[in-house]
């Protein structure tokens, strides 16, 4: 019996930005949306939750968690977001990678970009007063190494200074009172070697006393908690064999340590004795003793929690990997997912008509649609392998391969699947059928399979131990091509020989008609044809992208998707190109890896991943550009779109100031680091406007891609995207 997921029941509420005409890429799968949750908090005295995360998401509940609005891309750029903080029920502030600080004043409605100047990952917030807070993160790679970074404000975050920098990570911050803070982390040691490490301040972040925890071999500290001035708590990457939470009792100056089961990355406490702990897997923790002793709690999820907050000695709520939700009416006696949907790692998505559809994945699983995706039925494939390719013919037949040399096929539109006998024990990557007849696999081993009966019999016609083939693709009975392991081959003669193209790696091989196609992989890896794979030519793109799979939607437009590594978090994106992949643009970032894409419009496609992402679009990808219209008469500031936008070699920012001020507009780029200062100046009121020509302050061109202006002056703070296209 097929079980549904039915999208259109679920209880939560989505913002209007994403409903209202269903514009860029919006959730199908979980919902209320699958972005990893790094942290959540309230707004002081209201019943107001924020939680924050990959790709800029903001979402709020205003009912006590029971439906919440959600916001993605909330700074015109899909930062990840690390920790959020309210000072006060107004004003409040999300924090995270390429420094990214996002303020609200008006209770998280809205939020402006606060650029902090510095591309480091920003891990933690908190604010010692009304007016002084601190802001600690880090940057590393492996060729220049760490450095941290603590950023201060004393006039309650108009303004953000540099206030430290030198060696080690900073990932968390915690302040008693004006006075007394403690920041943790972990630094390396001459011999490189990477310990856990706590430092404290006496005197409000003036100075700070090193080393007051030097604790783990090759450990960090994700998270401080204090209940008082001498009882603390630390948890994080603590002892890889033996998980535990630190405490102190005097200060900080000891710390005694007390064995979990789990990783701990989130702790709070309800007065001084009552405190809860998330960690990895799923794992919640409870104490009744101020932290003596702790009792696992059945979270009833496996998933990573990155954050645990409790408003109340029985309500509470945990967030984390794969946009999930988790809450407690009764003190953590049970909680309730309130993230609806599946949650496998989907691996392929193929549309045989434009509202039938199939998604695989692991463990056996298969959903299929007919709406278009308004609703899924999950299909009982019979297996349990993980499932890695599919090829409908058409709407009724079907096949899917996977690991364990298994092949399913169907014939009635995926109600009944049949088991074909592969004689492999391998690990089947990709299925492509050219008819009802003749279809061809590949695989691990250098396995290539190939049918001229619809799968009756499958033939072995090429192994190789240790070879590794991801992708095949055939232009006729004859022609074909397969993407693997170092390597890129072809057949003219049905398989039975195999020509050796490339010595590359690639993921994905792909033709848009008999002359056209690309092969794409790790790296930014693509090679282009347009006679048919007879010669190919490199066009590699970001070398930071791991390209898995492409899809075009006409001779033009084209869409990739794949992973990237977020300074050591992986996460996913879509590029996109209009011009038959000569150029491709980012168009999307999500904090789940994405592995494969399709279309069955021009404008509508499916793109599917980890942690049960199905994402869809009906414009594209694209959301469209407000009208520049010129503002008459208003006592708000105004910034308008750029135009035109995407733009080459020059482009118009118009905006309106209702009264004489000082202000400034800024181009930064992706990171934000600050690019060229157009404006900045004393203006009178009025409709302005400048013309930017893609010169940076040194009069040099800049590079295409994604780039954010922003108008500022002492009571507005507006910003908006553009894209740059050579």
């Amino acid at each position: 019996m097929a079980q549904k997921l039915l999208i259109f029941t679920i209880s939560v509420f989505i913002s209007s930005s994403i409903i209202k005409a269903q514009e860029g890429w919006f959730w199908q799968n979980p919902l209320p949306q699958g972005n990893v949750l790094y942290s959540i908090t309230n707004i002081p005295s209201t019943n107001t939750i924020v939680a924050v995360g990959g790709a800029s998401t903001i979402m709020i509940s205003k009912d006590g968690g029971n439906n919440w609005n959600v916001q993605h891309n909330t700074d015109g750029i899909a930062h990840t977001l690390r920790s959020v903080f309210f000072s006060d029920s107004m004003t409040g502030f999300a924090v995270g990678d390429s420094g990214v600080i996002l303020k609200t004043t008006d209770g998280g409605n809205s939020w402006f970009n606060q650029y902090s100047g510095i591309s480091f990952r920003l891990k933690s917030i908190g604010f010692r007063d009304y007016l002084r807070g601190f802001i600690v993160g880090y940057q590393y790679s492996p060729y220049l190494g760490e450095n941290q970074a603590i950023l201060k404000t004393t006039d309650g975050g108009i303004s953000w200074s540099t206030y430290s920098t030198g060696s080690g990570i900073l990932k968390s911050t915690f302040f008693l009172n004006s006075n007394l803070g403690f920041i943790g982390g972990s630094k390396r040691d001459v011999y490189e070697n990477e310990w856990a490490w706590i430092i404290r301040t006496n005197d409000g972040g003036q100075s700070w006393d090193g080393d007051i925890f030097e604790g783990v071999y090759r450990e960090a500290i994700e998270m401080l908690y204090f209940i008082n001035i001498n009882t603390g708590f630390a948890v994080g990457s603590l002892t890889q064999s033996s998980p535990v939470i630190l405490k102190t009792t005097d200060g900080g100056n000891e710390w005694t340590s007390f064995s979990v089961s789990q990783k701990i990355l989130s702790i709070d406490f309800l007065g001084d004795s009552v405190g809860f702990a998330a960690g990895q897997n799923g794992a919640i923790f409870k104490t009744t003793d101020q932290g003596a002793t702790w009792d696992e709690q059945a979270s009833g999820t496996s998933k990573h929690l990155f954050s645990i907050y409790f408003t109340h000695i029985d309500t509470g709520f945990a967030v984390g990997a794969g946009g999930t939700i988790l809450k407690t009416v009764n003190g953590g006696n049970t909680w309730i997912n309130q993230t609806q949907g599946f949650f496998n790692q989907f691996y392929a998505v193929d549309f045989p008509s434009k509202k039938t559809g199939f998604v695989i994945g692991n463990s056996g699983k298969i959903l299929k649609t007919t709406n278009t995706g308004a609703d899924w039925d999950t299909l009982d494939s019979g297996v349990s392998s993980s499932l890695s390719s599919v090829d409908f013919i058409d709407t009724l037949t079907g096949y899917v391969v996977g690991s364990h040399g298994v092949i399913i096929k169907t014939t009635d539109g995926g109600n009944i699947w049949q088991e074909q006998n592969s004689g492999l024990t391998d690990r089947l990557s990709s299925v492509f059928f050219i008819d009802a007849d003749t279809g061809f696999i590949a695989g691990s081993n250098g396995t290539i399979l190939s049918t001229i009966d619809g799968g009756n019999q499958w033939n072995l016609i090429r192994s190789k131990p240790n070879d590794f083939l991801f992708s095949v693709f055939f232009l006729n009975s004859k022609r074909g091509f397969i993407a693997g392991y170092e390597k890129l081959i072809k057949t003219t003669d049905g398989g039975e020989t195999w020509i050796h193209v490339s010595s590359s790696g690639f993921d994905k091989v792909y033709f848009l008609n008999d002359q056209k196609g690309f092969a794409v992989g790790s790296f930014g890896r693509m090679l282009k044809t347009i006679d048919g794979g007879e010669t190919w030519y490199s066009e590699n793109i970001d070398n930071k992208f791991q390209l898995k799979s492409i899809y075009f939607s006409n001779m033009s437009t084209g869409y990739m998707v794949g992973s990237w590594d977020n300074m050591d978090t992986w996460e996913g994106f879509i590029l996109h190109t209009n011009d038959g992949g000569n150029t491709w643009i980012p168009q999307e970032y999500i904090g789940n890896e994405l592995y494969g894409v399709v279309f069955t419009t021009e404008n509508t496609g499916y793109a599917v991943g980890q942690d049960g992402t199905v994402l869809k679009t009906t414009t594209g990808g694209i959301v469209s550009i407000p009208k520049i219209s010129d503002k008459i008469l208003s006592n708000d500031y105004e910034l308008f779109q750029n135009y035109p936008n995407p733009f080459n070699p020059k482009t118009t920012i118009k905006y309106y100031l209702p009264k004489t001020a000082k202000v400034s507009l800024k181009i930064y780029n992706i990171l934000g680091q600050e690019i060229r200062t157009i404006v900045n100046e004393i203006q009178t009121a009025g409709n302005k406007s400048v013309v930017w020509d893609v010169k940076d302050e040194r009069g040099d061109a800049v590079s295409s891609g994604l780039y954010i202006y922003q108008l500022q002056s002492e009571s507005a703070n507006i910003s908006k995207k553009m894209l740059y296209l050579k």
